[in-house]
């Protein structure tokens, strides 16, 4: 992958190494994936590896993870599995050296060895548009290098499997994609909601005569009238953060029940898509101004007979906010990940708490908004998302598609999308809108 995400030699490896102790950097090796114990930093042969700190795990002591990380250690010992981005197609033919280490020839032949023979391609949905007819391009360069021609005269093309959950004309994509014929796995089945593979989970009451889908994911539409987008968006986040409170105000003698404590996880933070950085920004610039006077306000209002919350909520509660999108680099991008996944609601730090050396510390929540873009709409897998607002429509139904489906992984989730009444496409959605979400599912 390229050098903002993981370093590309040896030497920039080392460097990301001086610093191991507070931080592990580009270096995407966190714990043992075999023991769970701490990862040790390891010289052999000048070349930078890791190790277990465990002695008696299998990779502790002498050996090494089987794990390389920078181009001149892969093309070196081309590995058995290789994962890679489509930008790095276009540096193989200036990867071209006598030097072992930086000679990219050295993934298709060496010593006679067959050329890579399977490709995987996830997220085929996304090789759309302008960059789908770049990628193709490079596509072909990789099939003819990973292609050989057998002992009786046979040309060998490598195998293609490629994953998506939503799309298009598949059969003319792939064929404008890797000149190949396509084979869809699983098939249709009988019924539409049952193909073997997957089945729709059912439920009937017992005064039911027909089943029931079990559905954990709602979709509200809304369309402001008399108020722009923003306003409406400042408002909608800030209900949303009012009915947290009522139900914090409502179980407060199960603030320690462990059901409770799920619930309030789940239903924490709100995620707030965006279809442009340009809206992000607006956003941004609002959160700490209007969106923080008008929440105060409502609570205030509402929670006004409360036995002294609303001067807890209403003057004592310090709202945040994360953000995942193009704007951070991809160091930035994996600790607030990071973040998000790992800090969760507790209610013995939901207040201002001692520790065991009678020590007071300021409260720790996890982010009350997250602003995010299509940058989460492939690969985040976090259960405590469970209520997301999508301002405007994305341009894509595929993008729609995947950016609602980060709620509601393991728990029941809430889709609000905000429309534009200003925007046409954004109108017709709304007007019809169970008809639109109906043939989605």
């Amino acid at each position: 992958v390229g050098s903002a995400s993981l370093p590309n030699t040896n030497k920039e490896l080392q460097e990301e190494v001086l610093n191991w102790q507070h931080s592990h950097g580009k270096i995407p090796l966190d714990a043992c994936p075999w023991c769970g114990s701490k990862i040790d930093p390891i010289l052999k042969n000048r070349e930078q590896h890791f190790r277990c700190n465990n002695i008696k795990c299998t990779f502790g002591g002498r050996n090494v993870y089987p794990v390389r990380l920078c181009d001149e250690h892969i093309y070196n010992n081309p590995p058995t599995l290789l994962f890679g981005t489509v930008d790095k197609f276009a540096q193989l033919a200036h990867k071209v050296d006598d030097n072992n280490g930086k000679d990219s020839r050295r993934l298709f032949h060496v010593n006679n060895c067959l050329p890579p023979d399977l490709i995987i391609q996830d997220e085929l949905h996304l090789l759309l548009g302008p960059l789908g007819s770049a990628v193709s391009l490079f596509e072909c360069a990789i099939d003819q290098l990973c292609s050989y021609t057998d002992k009786n005269g046979h040309v060998i093309r490598p195998k293609i499997i490629s994953s998506t959950a939503t799309t298009r004309n598949t059969s003319l994509q792939i064929r404008a994609l890797y000149d190949r014929s396509v084979s869809i796995f699983p098939k249709n089945g009988v019924d539409y909601d049952d193909s073997f593979f997957a089945f729709y989970k059912r439920y009937k009451e017992t005064t039911d005569s027909d089943w029931s889908y079990i559905a954990k994911r709602k979709y509200i539409g809304i369309l402001p009238t008399g108020r722009t987008q923003m306003t409406t968006q400042i408002r909608l986040a800030a209900i949303l953060f009012i009915h947290r409170a009522i139900f914090e105000f409502n179980n407060l003698d199960k603030l320690f029940n462990k059901d409770f404590i799920k619930a309030a996880n789940y239903y924490y933070t709100t995620i707030s898509y965006f279809n442009s950085l340009k809206e992000v920004g607006k956003t941004d610039a609002q959160f700490y101004q209007e969106f923080t006077k008008y929440t105060r306000r409502l609570y205030k209002r509402v929670l006004r007979y409360s036995s002294m919350l609303e001067c807890f909520y209403a003057y004592n509660e310090h709202f945040s906010k994360s953000e995942l999108t193009g704007r951070l680099s991809g160091q930035e991008a994996v600790r607030e990940l990071s973040l998000a996944q790992t800090k969760n609601w507790d209610p013995h730090t939901r207040l201002p708490y001692k520790d065991d050396n009678q020590e007071w510390h300021r409260a720790k929540l996890p982010a009350d908004l997250i602003l995010a873009t299509n940058m989460i709409s492939v690969g985040l897998d976090v259960a405590r998302f469970n209520t997301i607002i999508m301002n405007s429509m994305p341009r894509n139904i595929a993008e729609y598609i995947q950016a609602s489906s980060r709620v509601a992984r393991e728990s029941e989730g809430l889709v609000i999308t905000l429309h534009n009444p200003f925007n046409q496409r954004d109108v017709s959605h709304f007007e019809k809108f169970r008809e639109f979400h109906e043939k989605l599912y």
